[in-house]
């Protein structure tokens, strides 16, 4: 069904795991199509479709090719280059001139790096293509920037940077379901950093399904076609999926050890992407934790979550 600026794909059903979708050498089912994906190429449409979402946590994902640097990006380099600096510091600033003289950002549509938005609640996904739209709408500016709604995603820094970089958009709520993953799984991944585990392996190890990563290298720039649509839907549903396994699992995790698990260790600041699981050093500066502030995590044996 379509109408101007909506196309919906109505769910393709159940995948069993009996079905031809399990690859040879493989154990795992497809992760079911029951989702329906609305895909949005209009201002108006995404204003009307995100409208009712006021509350409550979504799952989130962009999907984002190599960008251009902007005007304004150029000036920040060419001013770095002059009188020192970090480009981080001087973004910030350019911000706080355009909030001091209420003039907006002028969006570089053409060269920008974000190219679709995805936005899932409930059994529903929005996918929307921000190329065609060229537009920032107001219902996604609105979901993006509160707090009131939890944006949930997986290896959610990248998404943060690319849409600062493109939006200038602060995102509040940020959650990163790979993170969660990865403190429910910590005696099973006991090596490396402590960061998020792919969507592949979070889909695998706690919702038992393989996810299909055959587009993630495709096309963004065009009109998306029907498997890119499914494809940028399945993420961000996933990205739910696994917030309402995970937070129930953690929850029955921390209880059984007599703890708690703060949000702070899987949730992100808005600004560059910073993780909000912090502390204090002896000399008063507030630092993200490392992995050599969780024992547990490399030894396998719990050893208590840091406030």
């Amino acid at each position: 069904m379509s109408s101007r600026g909506l196309t919906t794909v109505a769910p393709s059903g159940v995948v069993s795991p009996t079905s031809d979708s399990v690859e040879e050498g493989s154990e795992l089912p497809l992760f079911p199509q029951t989702f329906t994906v609305h895909y949005l190429t209009s201002e108006d449409a995404v204003n009307i479709a995100l409208s009712g979402i006021v509350d409550g946590v979504v799952g989130f994902d962009t999907e984002f090719v190599k960008r251009r640097p902007t005007l304004e990006e150029r000036v920040v380099d060419d001013m770095i280059n002059l009188v020192g600096g970090s480009k981080k510091s001087a973004l910030l600033g350019w911000q706080l001139i355009e909030r001091a003289t209420n003039l907006r950002f002028p969006f570089a549509w053409n060269e920008m790096g974000l190219r679709v938005v995805q936005i899932a609640k409930g059994d529903q996904v929005w996918v929307i293509n921000m190329g065609i739209v060229k537009a920032y709408p107001e219902q996604l500016r609105r979901i993006l920037t509160s707090s009131c709604i939890q944006k949930v995603g997986i290896g959610i820094l990248n998404d943060i940077v690319v849409v600062w970089n493109d939006l200038r958009s602060e995102l509040q709520g940020l959650l990163d379901a790979g993170m969660m993953a990865r403190l429910l799984l910590c005696d099973r991944y006991t090596d490396g950093a402590f960061n998020n585990l792919s969507l592949a392996d979070c889909a695998a190890d706690v919702l038992g399904f393989r996810v299909d990563k055959g587009e993630q290298v495709s096309d963004w720039t065009q009109t998306l076609t029907v498997d890119q649509i499914r494809y940028a839907g399945t993420d961000a549903i996933v990205a739910l999926r696994l917030y309402e396994r995970l937070v129930v699992e953690l929850e029955v995790r921390a209880t059984r050890l007599g703890t708690n698990i703060p949000i702070g260790w899987y949730g992100f600041n808005s600004r560059m992407g910073e993780p909000t699981r912090t502390k204090k050093t002896i000399r008063g500066e507030v630092v993200p934790w490392s992995t050599k502030d969780c024992p547990w995590f490399f030894s396998g044996k719990f050893q208590g979550y840091y406030p």
